[in-house]
């Protein structure tokens, strides 16, 4: 059997020599995939490798009127697609790190290559050659969103934060955004850093963030650059005989953030073999 290997694109030809081949009609599969024959004879079949997830699968031919072949001989074949180590193995989460990823099966193709950190972060690459991908991490900070569409216990939706509670990290950007139905007269609103949260407390803490005057809609960001505890709140609003309060509070970490590392060629994920760099 010649080659072995192949990519995990496919797209190469196999060559399998043997005896008492059928001059026409066999049928070749490697781990399931049928290999398209381009040309077969009672001693030689040539056809094309498909495309298959990575792996050592199995390599079955059919020969009309006998069944399958003994392929014990030729071993299993293997879609090459692996990672084998990752260095450095951390950077900031503003990225500009360059990364530097060994492994098996990436082809020079960058168009076809695409390396993530976790779901949300990608790896932009600059070098590329079948062993060993070079990338530039990018910024994983995000913008998160808050809104006074939460549902009040008492007067229902439109007169809580939600979510009340957000965690983010030092960098990250909350953008809040408000609305009163057009039906709802006299009802304004805005948002603002405040001392504490206590629930009554909803003065302006005089050095915090603030989004001005209030309105009936409106929206207002802001990108937290230390960590700590952060309160805000709305003024009072009045409802018949209630006071409603509407607080909130900002978590921001200066935590790290743990992801893995996964590279795709085309629709396949690489696998990760460590074990040759002692990097888990």
């Amino acid at each position: 059997m010649t080659p072995s290997s192949s990519s995990v694109l496919g797209g190469g030809s196999l060559v399998l020599t043997g005896t008492e081949f059928a001059a026409s009609g066999n049928e070749v599969n490697l781990g399931g995939t049928e290999c398209v024959i381009t040309a077969e004879s009672e001693t030689e079949i040539s056809c094309t490798i498909p495309d298959h997830t990575p792996g050592q699968y199995d390599v079955e031919l059919s020969v009309p009127g006998k069944g399958f072949a003994d392929t014990s001989q030729i071993g299993d074949f293997t879609f090459t697609l692996k990672i084998t180590g990752v260095s450095p193995n951390s950077g900031s989460i503003l990225g500009g790190t360059t990364v530097t990823i060994p492994g098996e099966g990436f082809g020079t193709n960058s168009s076809l290559v695409k390396v993530t950190f976790g779901s949300s972060s990608e790896c932009e690459i600059i070098t590329l050659i079948d062993e060993q991908i070079e990338c530039v991490t990018k910024q994983v900070l995000q913008t998160h969103t808050i809104s006074n569409q939460g549902i009040h216990p008492e007067v229902g939706t439109g007169y809580q934060w939600i979510p009340l509670e957000k965690d983010i990290m030092v960098g990250e950007t909350v953008c809040f955004w408000w609305s009163v139905p057009d039906a709802v007269e006299g009802k304004k609103f805005t948002v603002y850093q405040t001392a504490s949260d206590d629930e009554d407390d909803d003065d302006y803490d005089g050095s915090g963030f603030h989004a001005g005057p209030p309105t009936p809609k409106g929206s207002y960001c802001f990108t937290f650059k230390a960590p700590g505890t952060y309160y805000y709140s709305n003024k009072a609003i009045k409802d018949g005989t209630k006071i409603i309060y509407m607080k909130g509070t900002i978590n921001v970490k200066n935590d790290s953030i743990a992801e893995n590392v996964d590279v795709m060629v085309g629709d396949y994920k690489a696998l990760h073999d460590m074990s040759e760099t002692g990097r888990k």
